[in-house]
């Protein structure tokens, strides 16, 4: 039986071109199906028209016709039910989370569907504790790292059991325990759920999917290879991809002394270690332990509880939402801005953009997922030439946009900046990283190989990947 049913001769927003064009395609029920492509393809505009929120709730359109469990989402009545269907996992978790405590986000999705109070507060315990929350559900959504607001997010669709899930790179800013832990709860929906994971990460998924599917320019076909997805630059195996110049190490940039970390109370204690110009350094751990924590003390935004942070020159941090380091209505003038508050600016910004096939009359926002990442990072080399600061830089994009980020971070080192990187991604650690830093009960510094077998060996464990 077809759970979904999807023929969309176009789709897309009342202005500009089409994203979507003569897509066919259908989900049996109890199938998995993986769908990947490049950044900016349409795999996200897809999973809004496939749910009813392109044409209900974003003013956009589809020609054509979709079924979800026989029931129709391009019409408001059928909308409204599909809530109670599917659970949606969006690639964006603040997009996402609309209640301020973690309990409140969960308890939310079941109030609305008409669960009691008893009802409700067992489901939502449940779910918090098998996603490793339940110890914050009291806490405000703000006060989550990354990963723990995509756990919560992942919580909330699972909690009412839904007959269809969707996963919008799911495993963006997720620990390797997490995705572990989303690798077993999709092994065991085979044959109950039907699933659609949209990810970059094939990776990941390859050992248990039905389907595979590549998004190109908008239209989509089944692919049967993994020739074929490598041709098309789909991330299949973990390898070193970038050939690195050897590190000119210079002087000291960056210096912790006896540093505790938190707000109220500490998350980390005695942190020490040093950055030097030309280094690319890599602190893993995970959701949760203090990395971003780490470096908001750093760049000055949080007052370390104790010990010493010195910086030698100036430094940036680059946060894990890059939007928010935007402000003005074209690419062009963030730089020109950005140029003139560095104390740069001689009438013209320097012409760049090509480098990375940035237009520059394009408003920040409208940017790709992967160019607005770029488009930071270009910024944070303007404000800073001694000590970057990059969080979680590489969720969400596709292997062409990874492969221009990482040479963008090591290309910083290389002109004499001290990088550091808070990560999950073991692609960074092969490529372009000189040193490693385990953050759990303090912070201790790795070889390369045993940090790349610490974010593997989780998501390994239940079978090769």
């Amino acid at each position: 039986m077809e759970t979904i049913k999807a023929y969309i001769g176009s789709a897309g927003y009342r202005i500009g071109e089409p994203i979507l064009r003569d897509i066919r395609f259908s989900v049996e029920a109890g199938e998995v199906i993986l769908i990947t492509g490049s950044s900016g393809s349409g795999k996200t505009t897809l999973l809004l028209a496939l749910t009813g929120v392109l044409t209900n709730l974003l003013d956009g359109y589809v020609e054509g016709s979709i079924e979800i469990d026989g029931l129709n989402p391009l019409s408001p009545d059928g909308f409204t039910s599909i809530p109670g269907l599917v659970g949606v996992v969006l690639q964006d978790p603040e997009k996402q989370l609309a209640m301020p405590k973690v309990l409140d986000e969960v308890v939310f999705t079941l109030e609305n569907l008409g669960y009691s109070e008893t009802e409700y507060m067992g489901l939502a315990e449940k779910y918090l504790r098998n996603l490793g929350l339940w110890m914050k559900r009291d806490s405000h959504v703000e006060e989550l790292s990354g990963g723990e607001k995509r756990r919560l997010t992942i919580a909330s669709a699972l909690v009412h059991n839904p007959k269809i899930m969707f996963l919008d790179e799911v495993t963006a800013s997720m620990d390797p325990w997490g995705i572990a832990s989303i690798r077993k709860y999709i092994s065991r929906w085979r044959g109950d759920k039907s699933v659609v994971i949209i990810d970059h990460k094939a990776r990941y998924f390859l050992d248990f999917v039905d389907k595979i599917y590549m998004v190109t320019d908008g239209q989509m076909k089944h692919v049967d290879t993994l020739d074929l997805l490598e041709g098309y630059g789909v991330d299949t195996s973990l390898k070193k991809r970038i050939e690195n110049s050897e590190s000119k190490r210079g002087p000291v940039k960056l210096y912790l002394e006896q540093v505790s970390i938190g707000y109220d109370t500490p998350i980390q204690r005695g942190i020490n270690f040093s950055l030097r110009a030309g280094e690319v350094s890599c602190i893993i751990g995970p959701n949760g332990v203090g990395k971003s924590t780490l470096l908001k003390s750093i760049a000055g935004f949080i007052k370390p509880l104790e010990g010493t942070i010195k910086i030698v020159g100036s430094v940036f941090y680059v946060p894990q939402a890059p939007d928010s380091l935007f402000m003005f209505r074209s690419v062009s003038k963030e730089l020109e801005e950005a140029y003139k508050k560095a104390g740069v600016y001689d009438g013209a910004a320097p012409d760049i953009l090509g480098l990375y096939g940035l237009r520059g009359d394009v408003p920040p926002f409208k940017l790709s997922h992967g160019q607005r990442r770029l488009l930071a990072n270009i910024i944070a080399s303007i404000y800073s030439r001694d000590v970057i600061l990059f969080d979680e830089p590489t969720t969400g994009l596709d292997l062409r946009l990874y492969l221009d980020v990482a040479r963008q971070i090591r290309g910083l080192a290389d002109g004499g900046r001290a990088v550091l990187i808070a990560t999950h991604d073991p692609r960074l650690i092969i490529d372009i990283c000189d040193r490693v830093f385990i953050m759990e009960d303090g912070v201790e510094e790795v070889g390369l190989e045993e940090a790349i077998s610490y974010l593997e060996r989780p998501v390994v464990a239940d079978g090769e990947v």
